[in-house]
This record gives structure tokens, C-alpha cells and sequence, in this order.
């Protein structure tokens, strides 16, 4: 049995073929207009984009408050450094612009970091060493994986 084949939905395809457009066209207008990176930047405890505006000079967030088990207050903890500190102790240099926690000095490091896409984050021997560090790290695990990117991102950390 032989049939005829063909087009038979023309004006889906057509809906279709004007979603694809009108995508492209959104594609394009976010490339000219906007500011890619800026999608990627991270955010300190004040909400302040690191890297940008009034702190362009810190472009990377590191967390000073990792040895609690709430991920929000760990998040609150984030400051905008200008380089990630390699071991702990180190006074950090980050913006005292705004109302953050910790006034107009910045804290010490507590923990020995890697740079990750502008992100502080601990070594594992840190995070071996650190009974503290542990439930923190473990706080953030979890609330990234419960989040549908987070999963992603938390697959590429363990990886590296």
C-alpha cells in the first residue's frame, strides 16, 4: 500500500518557522545590547555584582562563612575579592563599599581557595581538614542539587 506524502500541517510549520525567527531576533538584540557576562557574575552578600559598577575591582566572591550548615547565611557571607587567597589567614582585599557584615575591614580568610569561574572556592584537602567546613559545604551541595542548573554546575566542580 503506497501513499501519498506530503505537507500537511502548513500552518503549524509556518508558527513554527516565526518562533524560530522571532528567537533569532531576541538572540541577536541581547547580544548587541546587553552584557553577557554579566549572566555569570557572582553576587556578594549585598547583592552587588562582582566586577561591575563600584566594584569592578573585585571580580571574584569569596564565601567567609562556610562553617554553618545554612546555605543562605553562607551566601550572606560572600564578599567581592580581588584575587582568591591560597591559604588561610590571609587579611583579603574586597570592596567596603556597601552594608556588608563586616563594616569597612575586610575579613580574613578562613580557608585556603581556588579561582572557579570568579569563585572562591575551598580545595578539597581544605574541606578534608575542616570538620566545619564539611556541614557548610555539604549545606551548599545540597541546595545547589536541588535546583534544576545547580545539578550541572555540581557535576563540573567534583569533576575538576
Amino acid at each position: 500500500m503506497t501513499r501519498d506524502r506530503g505537507c500537511r500541517d502548513i500552518l503549524c510549520a509556518a508558527i513554527f518557522l516565526a518562533f524560530l525567527a522571532g528567537m533569532g531576533y531576541c538572540t541577536y538584540h541581547a547580544f548587541e545590547t546587553g552584557n553577557i557576562s554579566k549572566l555569570t557574575a557572582p553576587m556578594d552578600g549585598q547583592h552587588h555584582f562582582c566586577g561591575f559598577g563600584e566594584g569592578k575591582q573585585w571580580p571574584k566572591l569569596y564565601l567567609a562563612n562556610l562553617a554553618t550548615a545554612d546555605a543562605l547565611a553562607i551566601m550572606r557571607s560572600g564578599v567581592c575579592v580581588k584575587e582568591c587567597p591560597k591559604k588561610k589567614g590571609i587579611q583579603l582585599k574586597c570592596n567596603t563599599k556597601g552594608n556588608h557584615s563586616y563594616g569597612k575591614k575586610c575579613p580574613k580568610s578562613t580557608v585556603a581557595t581556588r579561582d572557579w569561574y570568579d569563585f572562591c572556592l575551598p580545595t578539597k584537602k581544605a574541606i578534608k581538614n575542616s570538620k566545619g567546613f564539611k556541614k557548610g559545604v555539604a549545606a551548599l551541595q545540597n541546595a545547589v542539587k536541588n535546583s534544576s542548573a545547580g545539578a550541572a554546575l555540581l557535576d563540573m566542580w567534583k569533576a575538576s
